[in-house]
């Protein structure tokens, strides 16, 4: 328990996550074109309120990610990738238990970007799911590059599934 409140877009991401190949195809733009995830669940809450950003909101919002992906986030994964092919060592055991510990750290500060991001949004209205919108909210975030990708492909195709759909 971290203490920290959930917000409609926390509700949102982690119903989202938990939906079959979601998690798989966020962490494959993540690894593969640098994507930050917490971008990529924004654009797709605000899609399916249809809710469309506008560039300079797209730009502020992005940056406002980075900078807190870059100095807080980012170093903690890499700690943690790097004990995951620490192999070997008579504390195996304890060293598992630190990434799990660093894994819980590290889902706590994504949440806390999220926070931050429904905070710099704003109030969102509740509208029909906008696959347009959706599409165009990756673009000002500077998710762009990603649209064409299959990952890109199966994330839009679930914005109007009714199973994982915010209700």
């Amino acid at each position: 328990m971290t203490g920290l409140p959930e917000g409609e877009f926390w509700r949102f991401s982690v119903e989202r996550y938990a939906a079959p190949e979601v998690a798989e195809a966020c962490l494959a733009l993540q690894d593969c074109a640098g994507a930050d995830v917490n971008l990529i669940l924004l654009a797709l809450w605000l899609g399916s309120r249809g809710h469309r950003l506008g560039a300079a909101d797209g730009e502020r919002l992005a940056a406002l990610a980075a900078d807190w992906q870059g100095p807080v986030v980012t170093p903690l994964r890499s700690v943690g990738r790097c004990l995951k092919h620490r192999r070997g060592l008579p504390w195996d055991d304890a060293l598992t238990e630190l990434r799990t510990d660093l894994a819980s750290i590290e889902l706590a500060l994504e949440q806390v970007e999220q926070l931050l991001l429904e905070r710099a949004v704003g109030p969102v209205g509740q509208a029909a799911a906008d696959l347009d919108a959706a599409r165009a909210n990756f673009s000002v975030l500077g998710l762009a590059r990603v649209l064409d990708t299959e990952a890109a492909r199966l994330l839009f195709g679930t914005l109007l599934d009714s199973s994982v759909a915010e209700r």
